[in-house]
């Protein structure tokens, strides 16, 4: 088992070091692929071992998700890597987990199973250690990159939101499972969360920005389109047209761009549109 890793950086905070030395040691080579704009990038000072382990990429620009991690799919393919971990910046293992879910994966044989992807929960006892699940988030998840090629790269034109959702039905399809190792914990942070009271329990908010909110919005749309099934996923369409405008109304600035962000996500999406879309 040959393992690389990528993490993709967008104006990354001071935790980002910690979260990656979570997972860094255990990797043979990890792309560290920085989307933010080069005049505000800065560096993190790795040791001399991690840094032989670290090859530093970009494009200049913002080049969403897509991109970057077919990137790394050709990479891992060329030299010799049979699995890739992919990442977000805010994700990082408990100490000794990612030790754990590599061993777990190694112990997989197979060969329907085309990824691995870690617990966004502490492993509750009576649960399976290994359960098959629908969908998979980008962070957390360990690729076989032979099945990967053969189901096909991620698409570049969904930019960010839904390029793990839309993979995963595609995979699904094909037959393939992903499977979820419920003993390995790995903390994930689903956008800048602010928490409100509302009525008598509490309303909580991801706080997406307007451009990530129209990605989201039209991107999922986009999929009910490409996979039916996929407007039976439990929250789906709740979550999008019910929440989402509540939270975006009652507790979170930037609202009259976040509703445009909405109806641009709807229009974009009946007409089809895909690719990089720049709010304004």
């Amino acid at each position: 088992m040959k393992t690389l890793g990528i993490v993709i950086l967008y104006y990354p905070d001071a935790d980002v070091k910690q979260n990656i030395l979570s997972y860094l040691p255990r990797l043979d080579k990890l792309i560290l692929w920085d989307n933010t704009p080069p005049a505000d990038r800065q560096d993190f000072i790795f040791d001399v071992q991690s840094e032989q382990r670290i090859i530093r990429c970009d494009a200049g620009r913002n080049a969403g998700i897509g991109m970057p991690l077919n990137r790394a799919v050709r990479y891992g393919l060329d030299n010799g890597f049979t699995h890739l971990l992919t990442m977000d910046q805010d994700s990082r293992f408990a100490p000794g987990m990612f030790n754990a879910f590599l061993r777990s994966v190694r112990n997989r044989s197979d060969s329907t199973e085309i990824s691995f992807s870690a617990n966004t929960h502490p492993y509750v006892p009576g649960q399976p250690e290994t359960e098959e699940v629908e969908i998979t988030i980008t962070s957390g998840t360990i690729y076989r990159l032979p099945a990967l090629q053969a189901a096909g790269l991620f698409r570049e034109d969904f930019f960010i939101d839904a390029v793990d959702t839309e993979f995963c039905f595609r995979a699904r399809k094909q037959n393939r499972k992903m499977i979820r190792i419920n003993t390995v914990y790995m903390h994930h942070v689903l956008g800048d969360v602010t928490i409100k009271p509302f009525l008598w329990g509490k309303l909580v908010s991801p706080n997406y920005s307007a451009q990530r909110t129209y990605y989201l919005v039209r991107n999922s749309l986009y999929l009910q389109r490409l996979y039916p099934a996929y407007s039976q996923a439990p929250g789906t369409f709740k979550a999008l047209f019910f929440w989402r405008p509540l939270t975006i109304l009652l507790t979170e600035p930037d609202k009259y761009r976040k509703f445009k962000a909405l109806f641009l996500g709807i229009l974009h999406a009946w007409k089809g549109k895909t690719g990089e879309y720049t709010l304004r």
